[in-house]
């Protein structure tokens, strides 16, 4: 029969996720550091701005213990944002992306949301050079993608911005 008198006693929130011990986080930050270096290991925090890069990475720290400190947020869907953002073949009619290929695959939109004007900062006077859509598509394997295009519009070429999970 296990000893009981070893384990630590932790309060667990009904419905919060357990933290992990302070202890046991700092070994595994220490490990990642190591691996991809200080300033790429801590908490995405967004900047005042419309630009693609528009957030920075400020250190980790466990919250106190303190029930008021704890926020739940609301459950929403992740994008991954590929690091440069991949090129697509696009084909538009009447100037909305009706195809794409996509890392070797072709998909037909079967729903696109856009276009948006972006890049830059609003306050500045550069020109809007970018123009986003929203992407649900179909492979002709049954396969769908919902994505985030980017369209470049001073040089005319298609990126991949962001893959929604």
């Amino acid at each position: 029969m296990p000893s009981w008198k070893h384990i630590k006693g932790v309060q667990l929130g009904l419905f919060s996720p357990q933290l992990p011990e302070a202890t046991s986080l700092d070994v595994t930050l220490a490990r990642i550091r190591a691996i991809v270096c200080e300033e790429n290991v801590g908490r995405a925090v967004l900047l005042d701005t419309h630009g693609p890069e528009g957030f920075r990475i400020e250190p980790f720290a466990v919250p106190t213990n303190d029930s008021s400190a704890v926020v739940t947020a609301p459950q929403r869907a992740a994008m991954r944002q590929p690091h440069p953002s991949e090129t697509a073949s696009v084909t538009l009619r009447d100037r909305r992306p009706t195809k794409f290929i996509f890392r070797g695959c072709l998909f037909t939109v079967e729903r696109a949301y856009g276009p948006w004007r972006t890049s830059g900062d609003w306050w500045n006077q550069t020109l809007w050079g970018l123009e986003q859509w929203d992407v649900v598509a179909r492979a002709r394997d049954g396969e769908i993608l919902c994505c985030c295009m980017v369209r470049d519009l001073m040089h005319n070429c298609w990126q991949i911005a962001g893959l929604y999970d």
